[in-house]
C-alpha cells in the first residue's frame, strides 16, 4: 500500500485515487517561499496570520459539548495531529501560509479499509485544479503529478479547501502575492537603490570650510596636507579654517523611508491587517481597540471558513444532524490585561450568564466540584432559589399588610 491506503469509490465518484500512484511522488508542502525571503513586510504578515489560526484550540463538539479523543476518531486527529507527518499546529500554520501565498490551499483525505479518515495530507495548490464536470455538475479536481505530469481525477467530496475570494467555487481563490507584484517589484528597485548609496556612495566623516577662495593647486596643497595630518592623528589648522564632524547626517534619500511606509500599508490592506500590526508606529487608539478589530475584522472570518471547511469535510451529513460540529477556541484572542478580564468575569457570573466552570475553561483551568451553577447577585444566591426567595418575600409582604 502507498502513503493514502484508500478513496474509496463512492456513488458520484468516478475514479479512485491512490497514493503509491502519485503521493509518493508528490511534493506536499513544497512552498514557494522565495516571496517570503525577499519580501520581510509580506513575511510578517503572513507569519502573523498563519501563526494566529494555527494557535486557536480547535476540537469537536456535539450540541456544545467537546467530545474527547476516546469518544470519537476525528476529535483524535484534531487532538493529536490531523497529518501523520506533524502537529495540528504545524499542519494548520503550513495550510494558512500556502494560503496566504497562493490564494488556495488544499489538502485529500486518507482513509482506512473501513472509510473512516485516518489522515489529512497537503497538496501543493500549484498542481490542483478545479473544475465542474458537465455531464454530472460536480464538482472534481484535477490534480497533477508534478514529476511523471500525470493527471488525476479526484471528486470534490475527498479535498477540503480554504482560500481567499474568488469569482464562484470553481476557480481558485485571488493569490495575494499575485496583488502586491507591483508593489514587491517597486520596493525591491527602491532597496537596491538604497544599499547602492551605502555601499558606493561617498562616505566622508569630515568637512574642512575654508573662509576664501582658493585655485586647484592650492586644493591639491590641501588635500596632501590632510593626508599627512590623517597618518599622525593631528590636524594643525590656519586661521579662517575649520574642520566639522558629519553627525546626524543621512545620505540615503528621506523619501526611500515614504516608499518602504506606503509598502506597510499596502501589504496590510490586502491581507486585511491593521497597520499597527505591521507598523507600530503608526497605531491611532488603544491596544485594546486595535486588538478587537483584529479579532473582529481578520481573525473571525478565517476562523469560520476553516470551522465550516473542516465540518463540511470531515464529518458526515448524519453526525452534523446529530449536532457535531468543528469549532476553534477564539477565547485567547480576546484575553486583554488581568484586570479587564476579572472585571469581564465578574459581570458575567454576578448576572448569571457564565457558571465558575466556564470561566475556568476559559482560564484553560479543569472544572471545580459545583461550578456548573449559575448566580445572581442578592449577593450572591443560588439563581434556582431565586423564585422560591421571592416568594417568601411576596408572603412576608402579605402577612405584615
Amino acid at each position: 500500500m502507498g502513503l493514502l491506503d484508500f478513496i474509496f469509490k463512492k456513488k458520484n465518484n468516478m475514479s479512485v485515487l491512490r497514493a503509491g500512484e502519485y503521493v509518493n511522488n508528490f511534493n506536499i508542502n513544497e512552498f514557494n517561499n522565495n516571496v517570503l525571503a525577499t519580501n520581510e513586510t509580506i513575511f510578517a504578515a503572513v507569519n502573523l496570520l498563519s501563526n494566529a489560526i494555527a494557535s486557536a484550540p480547535i476540537t469537536l463538539r456535539q450540541n456544545y459539548k467537546e467530545l474527547s479523543p476516546s469518544e470519537d476518531n476525528i476529535a483524535y486527529l484534531l487532538k493529536f495531529g490531523l497529518c501523520p507527518f506533524c502537529s495540528t499546529f504545524e499542519f494548520i500554520r503550513n495550510l494558512e501560509t500556502e494560503r496566504n501565498i497562493k490564494g488556495s490551499a488544499y489538502v485529500i483525505k486518507q482513509y482506512n479499509q473501513s472509510g473512516q479518515i485516518i489522515a489529512l495530507l497537503q497538496l501543493h495548490s500549484d498542481y490542483v485544479k478545479p473544475y465542474l464536470d458537465e455531464n454530472t455538475n460536480d464538482l472534481y479536481y484535477q490534480i497533477t503529478d508534478n514529476i511523471s505530469n500525470t493527471s488525476y481525477k479526484v471528486h470534490s467530496s475527498n479535498i477540503i479547501k480554504v482560500d481567499y475570494i474568488s469569482s464562484d467555487y470553481t476557480v481558485k481563490g485571488v493569490s495575494p502575492v499575485e496583488i502586491l507584484s507591483n508593489t514587491i517589484s517597486y520596493n525591491k528597485e527602491v532597496e537596491n537603490f538604497s544599499i547602492n548609496q551605502l555601499q558606493n556612495g561617498l562616505k566622508p566623516q569630515l568637512v574642512l570650510t575654508i573662509e576664501q577662495s582658493m585655485n586647484e593647486e592650492q586644493y591639491k596643497k590641501y588635500d596632501e596636507m590632510l593626508r599627512r595630518f590623517k597618518k599622525s592623528g593631528i590636524l594643525y589648522l590656519d586661521s579662517g579654517k575649520k574642520i566639522d564632524d558629519l553627525k546626524q547626517t543621512s545620505l540615503i534619500d528621506p523619501h526611500i523611508f515614504e516608499v518602504n511606509e506606503i509598502t506597510i500599508k499596502k501589504v496590510a490592506s490586502v491581507y486585511n491587517i491593521p497597520i499597527s500590526k505591521l507598523w507600530p508606529a503608526a497605531k491611532t487608539s488603544s491596544a485594546e481597540e486595535e486588538d478587537l478589530l483584529y479579532l473582529k475584522d481578520t481573525i473571525l472570518p478565517i476562523i469560520r471558513m476553516y470551522e465550516q471547511s473542516f465540518s463540511k469535510g470531515l464529518l458526515s451529513i448524519q453526525d452534523r444532524l446529530d449536532g457535531k460540529e468543528i469549532k476553534f477556541n477564539m477565547n485567547g484572542f480576546a484575553r486583554s490585561n488581568m484586570s479587564t478580564r476579572a472585571e469581564f468575569y465578574q459581570k458575567q457570573l454576578r448576572n448569571g450568564l457564565m457558571s465558575r466552570n466556564e470561566i475556568r475553561a476559559l482560564e484553560d483551568l479543569p472544572p471545580a466540584p459545583g461550578g456548573d451553577e449559575f448566580y445572581i447577585s442578592r449577593d450572591l444566591i443560588n439563581v434556582n432559589l431565586l423564585d422560591k426567595l421571592t416568594l417568601n418575600e411576596l408572603k412576608g409582604v402579605e402577612h405584615n399588610e
